[in-house]
C-alpha cells in the first residue's frame, strides 16, 4: 500500500528528491510504524512523536490502508 509521510526537524534528511519534508512509498499491508521506520531507515531514537491523520499513535500501531492518510514524524525539540 502507498503511504505519505511528513518529516520534520532532522528527519527531513530522509525526504525524497524534489519532495522536501516528504517521503512517499509502498509498504506491505499490515505494516506497523516500527516497520515503516525500518523501511525508511529511521531509528526510533530519532522520533519523539508519531501521528496518523493528526492522531498520536505508538510504534506498534498497524497502518491501515487509506488513500487520504498522512503519517507525521517529529524529532525531539529543545529550547532555551
Amino acid at each position: 500500500m502507498k503511504v505519505k509521510v511528513e518529516l520534520y526537524g532532522t528527519l527531513r534528511r530522509f525526504s525524497q528528491e524534489n519532495k522536501k519534508g516528504l517521503w512517499v512509498g509502498d509498504i506491505p499491508t499490515g505494516s506497523t510504524i516500527n516497520d515503516l521506520l525500518d523501511i525508511i531507515g529511521i531509528s526510533k531514537q530519532e522520533v519523539s512523536a508519531v501521528a496518523i491523520n493528526n492522531e498520536l499513535c505508538d510504534y506498534n500501531t498497524e497502518i491501515e490502508e487509506d488513500d487520504d492518510m498522512v503519517i507525521t514524524l517529529v524529532t525531539p525539540m529543545s529550547g532555551g
